[in-house]
């Protein structure tokens, strides 16, 4: 048996947001808490409840987006991408590896939406682009995008823009991100990316950012840095 509290802690999502996140087995029939004696159902779990392991189904999927300006050597093998997604598959997570499309905007934000619909949802691993399409005015970044592809994968705020009068105005039609839930991990390699964390990860998450511009320059990207085996309930 487990505390509630801080078995949600644990794996990096909030209490307040169970609702949304969490599910039960056995066709969502009520959990039954051996230590109270008595049925109730999630909404009703309260943070010193015990739990015990397998009553109740958490989110475990991570999508892994490729928004970089170059793929294969030049760019992924560059920066280890095909050896992380291995690095999450082997902690337990079901890795969800997407890349982006030209003409298709918000492919990102739809899947996570759909997944955070579903309750599988857990986290994000992306390289890119911090910032609204090809040609984004500065910070702070209010979401992530491919460059090369020139599409704009996620918003978090409307963006603002600069007309020919050097006027900036903020783009009123743009689709803004709405997840069920904050999520448990997020690792962000573009620029400015730490202006997201509010607005994507759970108190109780891990994240990796940026301020200002990102310069890929040679070293070390690996997620172990950020996510060690055993954190968040995953594999040791």
């Amino acid at each position: 048996m487990i505390q509630y509290e801080i078995w949600q802690k644990k794996i990096g999502l909030d209490l307040n947001e169970k609702n949304f996140w969490a599910d039960l087995d056995l066709d969502n029939q009520p959990l039954f808490l051996k230590t109270l004696e008595w049925i109730i159902n999630i909404e009703d779990l309260k943070p010193d409840d015990k739990i015990c392991k397998g009553e109740i189904t958490i989110p475990n999927t991570i999508i892994a987006h490729w928004s970089g300006d170059v793929k294969g050597w030049g760019g992924q093998t560059y920066v280890g991408w095909e050896g992380q997604i291995n690095y999450l598959r082997g902690l337990g997570f079901n890795v969800d590896e997407q890349e982006s499309v030209k003409n298709e905007d918000f492919a990102l934000q739809n899947n996570m939406e759909a997944k955070s619909q579903d309750k599988s949802l857990h986290g994000l691993y992306f390289w890119g682009h911090g910032g609204f399409g090809k040609g984004n005015d500065g910070y702070p970044a209010v979401g992530l995008s491919s460059n090369t592809e020139e599409v704009t994968e996620l918003l978090v705020d409307l963006p603002w823009r600069t007309n020919l009068e050097g006027k900036r105005y903020q783009v009123k039609s743009a689709s803004i991100l709405s997840l069920n839930y904050k999520i448990g991990a997020a690792f962000l390699f573009a620029c400015d990316t730490n202006s997201l964390k509010r607005y994507l990860v759970s108190p109780n998450g891990i994240f990796h950012g940026y301020s200002g511009t990102l310069y890929p320059i040679f070293q070390f990207y690996g997620l172990s840095s950020h996510i060690k085996p055993g954190d968040q309930g995953t594999k040791k």
